[in-house]
């Protein structure tokens, strides 16, 4: 049965692995990572991802997100979907209007549109480390 927890710090190195698993080269240093949703099947992880609020305005930054490449079909959508109505629900809460996405996955991306996110063509993401 799916239920939902905070992402803890001991999840980190298992978090890591998924990211690299689906061929992160790096994946984001655990101190920079927001508030964090780990959605479980049982004792199972299965997926997570982490949300920034803007606090200059009422956006909020859902990013980051990875599931357990061992798991996969119908478990793996419904945690995902359900990962991304925690995430809705946790900007609203804050205040949030507008939240942002940014991804490359494929699965992702049809799972976000579903959700009602809107896909704007042409932007690139840049990351520049400090």
């Amino acid at each position: 049965m799916l239920h939902s927890r905070e992402v803890l710090p001991n999840d980190y190195d298992q978090l890591c692995d998924w990211w690299q698993a689906w061929g992160w080269l790096s994946p984001m240093p655990q101190n920079l990572l927001g508030d964090g949703i780990m959605v479980c099947d049982d004792d199972v992880n299965v997926c997570a991802g982490f949300l920034y609020t803007i606090k200059e305005a009422p956006i909020a930054w859902f990013t980051f997100p990875v599931s357990n490449p061992e798991v996969r079909g119908e478990i793996r959508k419904y945690a995902i979907q359900s990962l991304i109505e925690l995430m809705t629900q946790k900007a609203k809460d804050g205040g949030a209007i507008l939240m942002y996405s940014a991804l490359r996955n494929t699965g992702m991306i049809e799972a976000q549109k579903k959700a009602g996110f809107v896909v704007n063509g042409g932007y690139s993401e840049l990351i520049k480390t400090l």
